[in-house]
């Protein structure tokens, strides 16, 4: 009996301590928000995983999110823009084109609406991305792309 106590347990704390890497950072407030990207509006993409496995491309490595806008006074409105200074977003590596949107916080929750446009004209999105701060120079961005795939994109401060 004491063997199957000590066992479940351990189970329980096994259960517990398995969950714990894989929570998500704490949001920040909409104001502590705009504050980091007035002082840096540049952030460099450092890895790209698609379904969990690690997946960054040669045409991925120079890309930099850029927050542009009215990032300031009065908070976080819809009027918010973003774009990614690449040549080709990291999902369409192939076709060329731009990427960018709007992005609003409401309660803490940051969401960048990305869309795609490639040179031969195909179009995705918008794609709703969730942005995670990990510290006040690194956040994550998870979304689900035009494909399906759970996409989860590093960025760190470029200043």
């Amino acid at each position: 009996m004491k063997n199957a106590s000590n066992f479940l347990v351990y189970l329980c704390l096994m259960a517990v301590c398995s969950c714990t890497d894989h929570r998500l950072p704490p949001g920040v407030s909409c104001d502590e928000f705009s504050s980091r990207i007035k002082s840096c509006p540049n952030w460099q993409m450092t890895s790209r995983t698609v379904n969990a496995v690690e997946a960054v491309q040669a045409c991925s490595l120079p890309f930099t999110l850029v927050f542009i806008g009215n990032a300031g006074a009065g908070g976080i409105g819809p009027t918010n823009r973003f774009r990614f200074s690449a040549e080709r977003d990291p999902e369409f590596c192939a076709t060329g084109g731009t990427s960018g949107g709007i992005f609003s916080c409401n309660n803490g929750e940051i969401i960048l609406l990305k869309t795609v446009g490639s040179i031969g004209g195909y179009l995705a999105g918008p794609l709703p991305q969730t942005l995670y701060f990990l510290s006040p120079t690194s956040f994550l961005l998870t979304y689900t792309d035009s494909k399906g795939n759970a996409i989860t994109e590093t960025y760190v401060a470029a200043c």
